[in-house]
């Protein structure tokens, strides 16, 4: 799940705390060890068995 959906539904729902922003979810996310990083801000469950995304590969010519 993207992190700006995670966002958007903590919005919608009945939680108490609505008044979050997209960014203190990405950064949330990024420090919590439960979520991996599978795409470009889209996070997955560790315990789901998906593999972190590999980091892109430098385009740079030498």
């Amino acid at each position: 799940m993207h992190f700006n959906e995670i966002a958007q539904a903590i919005k919608a729902s009945e939680f108490k705390r609505k008044d979050v922003t997209t960014q203190a979810i990405h950064n949330e996310l990024i420090k919590d060890k439960r979520f991996v990083l599978i795409g470009r801000g889209l996070y997955a469950l560790k315990e789901w068995g998906i593999k972190r995304a590999p980091l892109p590969i430098s385009s740079a010519k030498s």
